[in-house]
């Protein structure tokens, strides 16, 4: 994560744009507002899942992103973003603004523009580039103290992650890790991928700042195997959980801990929480179509 002072920059940044653009308070997210006041298009006629790596090499010496993690990129001298429409919209939403951060955080532009291509850029700049590229996404997406209001009202949970997620417009992943990151009490994320009949992997961990004061950083290997009650969940195909127990090393000690589990069609998410840890929410709300199993 970008660091604190720099954080505050980022968010201004995010703010100011919002406003701009007029997005403030409009929900979803209207994310094409503020590509637009950032004065930059999203290609309609490039999906860069049908393109071959040699598309890249034709574009202008200024293409600036890392494909892999975000699938997309910003040509920064066409004012084009290009995208992956392979992804669903909520993750392109989050790819978009990404690419605005990459714009429009003032620091980023005055390098790039001295530059001939990103390769020229020292590895760890680059990093800390995407780092803060995302933490503007997050932040412009979330529309910052709104998302903080909402959450307060609905509590921290899956379900409402799930319904967060759909008032701004985002992935249920992108809705979790800022749900953990930003709260205040003790919670942690495991993401889960690529299940076996017996294994599966440790795709990330995320903690709030107090879950890692009081308990210390998760510590999991790579490879998980049924041992764990929620790599389980996952390799039998559970798609939701909540209320259940397990036992967890840290690097300070054992922990148990409640957890919920909720898998997407692609990843599982586990929230993790200390027995009466997380408040509860202020309001009600009621999903159809998802099943304890």
């Amino acid at each position: 994560m970008a660091e604190p002072l720099l954080k505050k920059d980022i968010e201004q940044f995010a703010m100011d744009i919002i406003k701009q653009s007029g997005a403030l308070d409009v929900f979803p997210t209207p994310v094409n507002r503020i590509v637009s006041c950032a004065e930059l298009i999203v290609s309609g006629e490039v999906d860069l899942s049908r393109h071959k790596p040699t598309f890249f090499s034709k574009l202008s010496a200024t293409v600036f992103s890392a494909w892999v993690e975000v699938r997309g990129f910003l040509d920064r001298r066409e004012k084009i973003i290009y995208l992956d429409k392979s992804v669903g919209a909520s993750r392109q939403n989050f790819v978009s603004l990404h690419e605005v951060g990459h714009e429009v955080l003032p620091w980023q532009a005055a390098t790039l523009s001295f530059l001939d291509n990103d390769e020229t850029l020292a590895p760890h700049v680059k990093e800390e580039y995407e780092v803060e590229a995302n933490y503007f996404a997050s932040g412009a997406l979330f529309q910052l103290d709104r998302f903080d209001r909402e959450v307060k009202k609905m509590g921290v949970s899956i379900k409402a992650a799930m319904a967060i997620s759909k008032k701004y417009g985002a992935s249920v992943h992108a809705t979790l890790r800022r749900m953990v990151e930003f709260q205040p009490r003790s919670c942690a994320l495991i993401v889960l991928e690529n299940r076996t009949t017996n294994h599966c992997m440790r795709r990330n961990v995320l903690a709030s700042s107090t879950f890692i004061k009081k308990y210390g950083e998760i510590d999991l290997p790579e490879m998980l195997d049924r041992s764990l009650p929620f790599a389980e969940d996952f390799i039998n195909r559970r798609k939701f959980l909540e209320g259940k127990v397990v036992k967890i090393p840290s690097t300070n000690q054992l922990l148990e801990l409640k957890y919920e589990f909720f898998f997407n069609g692609y990843c599982a998410f586990v929230l993790l929480y200390p027995e009466g840890e997380l408040l509860r929410p202020r309001m009600n709300y009621v999903f159809k179509g998802i099943e304890q199993c």
